[in-house]
Protein backbone atom coordinates (compact mmCIF):
# COMPACT_ATOMS: atom_id res chain seq x y z
CA UNK A 1 0.00 0.00 0.00
CA UNK A 2 2.89 2.25 0.74
CA UNK A 3 3.94 1.81 -3.03
CA UNK A 4 0.46 3.05 -4.39
CA UNK A 5 0.48 6.18 -1.79
CA UNK A 6 3.80 7.48 -3.16
CA UNK A 7 3.14 7.21 -6.49
CA UNK A 8 -0.29 8.59 -6.32
CA UNK A 9 2.04 11.17 -4.68
CA UNK A 10 4.32 11.47 -7.45
CA UNK A 11 1.83 11.61 -9.80
CA UNK A 12 0.30 15.04 -7.78
CA UNK A 13 -3.11 13.21 -6.06
CA UNK A 14 -2.17 13.72 -1.94
CA UNK A 15 -3.53 10.27 -0.26
CA UNK A 16 -2.17 11.48 3.10
CA UNK A 17 1.10 10.20 4.88
CA UNK A 18 2.83 7.39 3.81
CA UNK A 19 1.99 4.82 6.39
CA UNK A 20 0.92 1.84 4.18
CA UNK A 21 -2.74 1.81 5.59
CA UNK A 22 -5.68 2.06 3.18
CA UNK A 23 -7.17 4.56 5.11
CA UNK A 24 -10.20 7.47 3.79
CA UNK A 25 -7.59 9.57 2.35
CA UNK A 26 -5.96 7.03 -0.13
CA UNK A 27 -9.15 5.56 -0.79
CA UNK A 28 -10.20 9.54 -2.09
CA UNK A 29 -6.47 10.02 -3.71
CA UNK A 30 -7.67 6.18 -5.61
CA UNK A 31 -10.68 7.29 -6.89
CA UNK A 32 -9.40 10.63 -8.02
CA UNK A 33 -7.20 8.80 -10.07
CA UNK A 34 -9.70 6.45 -11.40
CA UNK A 35 -11.58 9.32 -12.57
CA UNK A 36 -8.22 10.94 -14.24
CA UNK A 37 -7.86 7.85 -15.86
CA UNK A 38 -11.40 7.50 -17.32
CA UNK A 39 -11.67 4.49 -14.69
CA UNK A 40 -14.81 3.71 -13.03
CA UNK A 41 -14.18 5.62 -9.31
CA UNK A 42 -14.53 2.94 -6.86
CA UNK A 43 -11.70 3.93 -4.84
CA UNK A 44 -10.65 0.25 -5.45
CA UNK A 45 -7.00 -0.60 -6.09
CA UNK A 46 -7.51 -3.57 -8.55
CA UNK A 47 -5.47 -4.60 -11.48
CA UNK A 48 -6.63 -1.92 -14.13
CA UNK A 49 -5.59 0.48 -11.19
CA UNK A 50 -2.68 -0.32 -9.77
CA UNK A 51 -0.38 -2.13 -12.36
CA UNK A 52 -2.03 -0.46 -15.66
CA UNK A 53 -2.10 2.61 -13.52
CA UNK A 54 0.09 3.39 -11.58
CA UNK A 55 2.98 4.54 -12.22
CA UNK A 56 3.53 2.19 -15.25
CA UNK A 57 3.58 4.66 -17.67
CA UNK A 58 0.77 4.52 -21.29
CA UNK A 59 -1.26 0.78 -21.93
CA UNK A 60 -3.03 -0.04 -24.36
CA UNK A 61 -6.44 0.75 -22.34
CA UNK A 62 -5.31 4.54 -21.62
CA UNK A 63 -7.43 6.83 -23.54
CA UNK A 64 -5.83 7.76 -26.63
CA UNK A 65 -3.48 10.47 -26.97
CA UNK A 66 -2.28 10.67 -23.23
CA UNK A 67 -0.88 8.40 -20.11
CA UNK A 68 -3.13 6.82 -17.74
CA UNK A 69 -1.46 8.21 -14.67
CA UNK A 70 1.32 10.55 -14.95
CA UNK A 71 2.97 12.76 -12.53
CA UNK A 72 1.96 16.61 -12.63
CA UNK A 73 3.86 18.98 -13.56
Amino acid sequence: MAEAQCLLRRAGISPGGIDGMFGPLTQRAVRAMQKRSGLVADGMIGPLSFESRVGRGPTATAPAGRAAFTAAP
